[in-house]
């Protein structure tokens, strides 16, 4: 979950001299030594996870994998409920 915090929409992040405004999916995984592929998961969890979800991702109960892929049929139930 680290990942998804660095860059953007992370008002944190966003004047920070080291990091620039931005931080590509590609740096941040570089930075964490983990794949672009886990970045943009953490990314998709803390953007549409529930808070709960996040917890679980953070510590380490749940994989950001397994997170990610709960986060998307979360948003897809919420859409059939409001809908």
């Amino acid at each position: 979950m680290v990942a998804a915090n660095l860059g953007v929409g992370n008002p944190e992040f966003s004047n920070s001299p080291n990091l620039g405004n931005r931080v590509s999916n590609k740096d941040a995984a570089e930075m964490l030594n983990v794949s672009k592929n886990t970045v943009i998961a953490a990314r998709k969890v803390k953007e549409h996870g529930s808070v709960s979800l996040r917890k679980a991702v953070e510590s380490g109960e749940v994989s950001v994998a397994a997170a990610s892929e709960v986060a998307e049929h979360e948003v897809d139930l919420f859409l059939i409920f409001v809908c």
